[in-house]
């Protein structure tokens, strides 16, 4: 009877193995695993988590023990907000990796995924610290027993923890070993030294807020952004609060109330920067005007143009020097790509006359449609405090 028993149940389990979801069968030679990791991580490194996740389901498809895809999959879950279930995927990704390469992909990941955890306020800085300390440290170790491991990518990605939770030696140390490691992939050259100077930058702005200092490590700079810059770092209301706007009488009637404080923009309700954002729109501060309906659009990137333009209505409201808004006016542009007609063209002059936003000299461009990064935009408040200092 007692075998009779076990028969039964030996042959349940079969079943339920056998009505188990089967791996799909490749349909071309590109249809493999690494190759949709590869695709997602591409699609990770261009902000598109929703689409790397895609790809990295693909993946499991063909192999659902893949520890590659796991890992990955648990990177993508962290940059869409579900730190939880990306953890486990993660964690998963290290228990099925094949070899030394799978497993420090692993660990790359795991600093990834607590990176985008703390970003997103489901990790404190400090747990991300000492956490990625740990990944870290066990990554290190494995490409130190398998020779031929990149450790490129174990780096960056813990400079870049080390850069979410403000520790801005650590992060300089691991960018720094990243650019003296001569690694197999360029990429991770090319971002570390981007970061580094970062870094530099931010040392040298001597930004005094942590809202600060996460902004200026922003690739591309947003109005809400800078509304932050200004309000926190440079204390643009004492410079505002006893002049008139430059060209308020242009303003629409909903911009105008938003900025006498009459009415609170709608798309600004739930934004964390809303009392920066409020601020600068009651002191009319050009370029950052509400649009046509009252919207503030603070998610919308500043171009180096832009940002010019905004630099420039703060020299002339605080020197209260009027003449300063058309003092390039006529004159020949020193710039390839900046025309004496463009609207821009003043403040352009101004700003870099005072060497607020850098050029590039060697080719005489200003690129003014290039994104303003958090740098720039950080170091130029900075310098342009140390101006109105003197004022």
């Amino acid at each position: 009877m007692r075998v009779t028993c076990w028969i039964s149940i030996f042959m349940v389990a079969l079943l339920a193995v056998g009505c188990g979801k089967q791996p799909r069968q490749p349909q071309s030679m590109l249809d493999t695993p690494a190759h949709h990791v590869d695709v997602g991580m591409a699609s990770l490194d261009k902000g598109a988590p929703h689409q790397a996740q895609a790809s990295f389901d693909v993946a499991l498809e063909l192999d659902p023990d893949y520890g590659p895809a796991l890992a990955g999959k648990g990177v993508a879950l962290a940059a869409i907000g579900n730190w939880r279930d990306g953890e486990d995927y993660v964690d998963d990704g290290l228990d099925e990796a094949a070899d030394p390469s799978e497993e420090l992909f692993a660990h790359v990941a795991a600093l990834r995924a607590m990176t985008w955890a703390t970003r997103n306020g489901q990790l404190a800085a400090e747990t991300l610290l000492k956490r990625s300390d740990s990944v870290w440290k066990k990554g290190a170790r494995l490409v130190e027993k398998n020779g031929g491991l990149d450790p490129a990518p174990l780096n960056f990605y813990r400079g870049e923890a080390c850069l979410q939770a403000l520790d801005m030696d650590c992060a300089e140390n691991m960018f720094s070993r990243v650019l003296s490691a001569n690694p197999s992939n360029q990429q991770y050259v090319e971002r570390a030294e981007a970061r580094w100077r970062a870094v530099q930058m931010i040392r040298r702005a001597a930004l005094k807020t942590n809202v600060g200092i996460r902004i200026a490590l922003t690739e591309q700079i947003t109005r809400a952004d800078m509304a932050a810059l200004l309000v926190e770092e440079l204390g643009v209301g004492r410079l505002y609060e006893k002049t008139e706007p430059v060209g308020s009488e242009f303003l629409d009637a909903g911009a105008a109330a938003a900025s006498e404080g009459g009415t609170v923009l709608q798309d600004v309700a739930n934004h964390p920067l809303r009392a920066d954002i409020e601020a600068v729109t009651r002191y009319g501060v050009r370029g950052l005007q509400p649009f046509h309906g009252g919207q503030f659009k603070p998610d919308v990137a500043l171009s180096k143009a832009e940002g010019a333009m905004i630099l420039e209505d703060i020299i002339v409201r605080a020197s209260g020097d009027d003449s300063l808004a058309t003092r390039y006016i006529g004159r020949q542009s020193p710039f390839v790509d900046v025309r004496p007609d463009h609207a821009f063209f003043n403040a352009v002059m101004l700003v870099t006359t005072r060497g607020l936003l850098a050029t590039n000299a060697r080719q005489g461009r200003f690129d003014p449609l290039a994104p303003l990064s958090g740098a720039e935009a950080a170091l130029a408040v900075s310098a342009l405090k140390t101006e109105l200092n003197t004022w």
